[in-house]
């Protein structure tokens, strides 16, 4: 992706120091900042994903907890600009997702983790109280549905 640094500018996008999921909040929100979206067939970019990196290792990273505050800021984002309407369903699908699915992984694959399942019931009672009736999650299979449900209930010890 290209994008004039006048523009990133004007939009006050910058990227959170210190944390992961930084780039989350703010390409998840360019939708807000335009209609002129393109893509290429040709790479632009070469993503290199390493066993060392921090969204890979084999001990507990307190970085994992860093979903919350680039949620957090997405949700702001999209409040701000007057579309979290508009974007209801496809935002809190992203909050399911990324609380439920993706971290949940994380959360329960380290002891130091399991409070991120409380954390992110707070969260999704918080922003998405009727995250069951989510479009996007009844057209999920049924497993995966059940999988998302338990990850809500699942208790930090």
């Amino acid at each position: 992706m290209v994008i004039r640094r006048e523009w990133w500018n004007r939009h006050k996008f910058n990227f959170k120091e210190g944390i992961i999921h930084e780039d989350m909040e703010l390409m998840s929100a360019l939708i807000l900042y335009t209609d002129k979206l393109t893509s290429i067939n040709k790479p632009l970019y070469f993503y290199c994903d390493t066993p060392e990196s921090v969204l890979h290792q084999a001990k507990f990273n307190p970085h994992i907890f860093d979903i919350f505050p680039a949620l957090k800021g997405l949700y702001q984002r999209f409040t701000q600009a007057g579309a979290e309407q508009k974007y209801h369903d496809e935002l809190e699908w992203f909050f399911i997702w990324n609380l439920l699915i993706d971290s949940a992984k994380d959360f329960k694959r380290f002891p130091e983790g399991r409070p991120g399942f409380a954390q992110s019931r707070q969260m999704l009672k918080k922003y998405y109280p009727n995250w069951r009736k989510n479009r996007f999650l009844k057209q999920k299979p049924l497993k995966l549905q059940i999988m998302v449900r338990l990850n809500y209930y699942r208790r930090g010890k």
